[in-house]
């Protein structure tokens, strides 16, 4: 298959030296010749590549930024999901929710990265993840509903803004 030899049509001078070819580099480098059109064509694609990617290396930083604080929240919400499942089995077995006194026997399973406490709150019937650095004490809550015999849960911020929320708790 034959195919371009870049270094070659990039780098001429270089080139021709690596190839014991001093003549035709010095005569490269002192009197280059115009491009041909494949060479303006090849010339264009790759001013065409350096823009792009330099777009993206502008644009990817606010992405980013974006995206670490919203990682920050799924991942506290993941650990309200342990407390969640609890207060589902309990609900389960007994048809209603815990009340203060049932709920102190639901406990955290270990600490989460990012979440400084996760509590289940019988008095308001949810679940509240604060969080530490990125968010420090800013708080989310998962409320629990009975719903025609059945338990919904449903996302609230309470100091988080509403974008951190992963798509699917903005309901």
């Amino acid at each position: 298959m034959a195919s371009w030899n870049w270094p070659a049509l990039f780098f001429s001078t270089a080139w021709f030296c690596y190839r014991r070819m001093h003549g035709y580099a010095w005569t490269n480098f002192f009197l280059p010749l115009p491009p041909s059109t494949s060479t303006a064509i090849a010339a264009a694609l790759m001013a065409a590549f350096a823009f792009a990617f330099s777009s993206f290396i502008a644009v990817a930083p606010a992405a980013y930024s974006d995206y670490h604080p919203r990682m920050r929240v799924v991942e506290g919400l993941r650990a309200a999901g342990a407390f969640r499942k609890q207060v589902d089995e309990f609900y389960g077995k007994h048809r209603r929710l815990p009340t203060p006194d049932e709920a102190v026997q639901f406990r955290d399973h270990g600490p989460a990265q990012n979440a400084h406490s996760v509590v289940y709150d019988a008095g308001k019937r949810m679940i509240l993840v604060t969080f530490r650095e990125g968010f420090a004490g800013k708080r989310v809550a998962r409320h629990a509903e009975d719903q025609n015999g059945a338990l919904s849960w449903t996302c609230r911020t309470v100091d988080v803004e509403r974008r951190y929320l992963p798509s699917s708790y903005r309901g």
